[in-house]
């Protein structure tokens, strides 16, 4: 058995997988889908590198289910005895699609799941701007993950409200998506980013407690994250033109991000 976490980019998963792999009966891989990560032995990518008939395969969308289900058998069994957690970006669910996807219609992977009774971690961050400032620092910076504050060049930046706007509608849309996706699948913990960690970046124990008991697995001995934010933990510390961006969001269901 294998469990999947779903999320959008700079949302945590980085910190929450962290704290997953630590624990002895789980196996966090990272973004398997990431498509320039070859150095992870477990990408889905760096399998296909491994064999061309896999590569053969991923670009028949008659026979890619198939692949896909020998590679989750290859990385369960390269990780076992632990459970492998599959880090998988909103962004990369189209991926494993058949052929005449419609727009719309449920991933083959979520059918999958639902399927085979794949638990699902979803993992969320209600603060949309907080996510739009993390992705833009970490472009900056070139640093997606860290744990040393002190090798973060850029900590502010200038946000076009323009570009804001359009980010945070687009993260509507993709979470009204993901909620009608995932509605009728019977094993999905869903988990808020704000919720998750506290101020020290340690995994509250009412989360652990609920992804134990989800997982079928012992409690957590070690809630520790091994990264750290990159951004300030004020909004305001991080945006030059917080007042400019703080502006254009009221009147807007945005406008309490601001003051988050």
């Amino acid at each position: 058995m294998l469990a999947l976490l779903i999320t959008r980019q700079r949302t945590g998963s980085g910190a929450l997988g962290s704290i997953l792999h630590r624990h002895p009966k789980l196996f966090y891989t990272g973004e398997i889908l990431h498509p320039d990560d070859r150095n992870n032995p477990h990408s889905f990518f760096s399998h296909l590198a491994d064999a061309p008939e896999r590569a053969a395969a991923y670009a028949d969308p008659n026979t890619r289910a198939a692949l896909v289900q020998s590679y989750f058998a290859h990385v369960t069994a390269a990780t076992a005895p632990r459970m492998p957690v599959l880090d998988i970006k909103y962004r990369s669910l189209q991926h494993w699609n058949p052929g005449w996807q419609g727009f719309f219609d449920r991933p083959w992977l979520i059918a999958y799941a639902r399927q085979e009774r794949m638990p699902i971690l979803h993992l969320r961050r209600r603060n949309y701007l907080a996510t739009y400032i993390s992705g833009r620092l970490a472009e900056a910076n070139q640093v997606w993950h860290t744990d040393d504050a002190a090798g973060l060049r850029v900590r502010s930046l200038h946000a076009p409200p323009k570009d804001v706007l359009n980010f945070l509608t687009i993260c509507v849309r993709e979470a009204a998506l993901m909620t009608d996706w995932l509605r009728a699948h019977e094993r999905v913990l869903t988990l808020d980013y704000e919720d998750m960690l506290d101020q020290d970046g340690q995994m509250r124990s009412k989360i652990a407690e609920r992804i134990a008991a989800f997982l079928q697995i012992p409690p957590f001995e070690h809630r520790n994250s091994a990264f750290i934010k990159q951004a300030p933990p004020r909004l305001a510390d991080a945006i030059e033109n917080f007042d400019e961006v703080a502006t254009a969001l009221q009147g807007t269901e945005f406008s309490w991000m601001a003051s988050a």
